[in-house]
């Protein structure tokens, strides 16, 4: 009779610590849904435009180190060379990486 009281409290035990764990989960699940998800599209468009303005800053520190003045018509076209290198070598990888 031990044998089968063991087994009624570890069968209830599992079941308890199961039902546990189902509700962490669905805790995290509806955690995520409701603070973390609607919060990512922003989170993307705060990292693009921050990559964009470094990148323009390092075309525009490029263009200085080879003599081109900040403002000329010159500095200008150099920084929409290296923005149209950049976009090539961008589609060149696309295409190698996507089958």
């Amino acid at each position: 009779m031990r044998t089968g009281g063991l087994k009624a409290y570890l069968a209830r035990l599992h079941s308890e610590i199961e039902c546990a764990l189902w509700a962490i989960l669905l805790t995290g699940v509806l955690f995520f849904a409701v603070l973390v998800a609607p919060g990512i599209p922003a989170a993307q468009r705060h990292a693009a435009a921050a990559e964009a303005v470094q990148f323009i800053s390092q075309c525009s520190r490029y263009c200085e180190k080879w003599g081109l003045p900040r403002g000329s018509h010159r500095h200008a076209a150099c920084i929409q060379d290296l923005k149209k290198f950049r976009a090539d070598i961008e589609a060149k990888m696309d295409d190698e990486l996507l089958p």
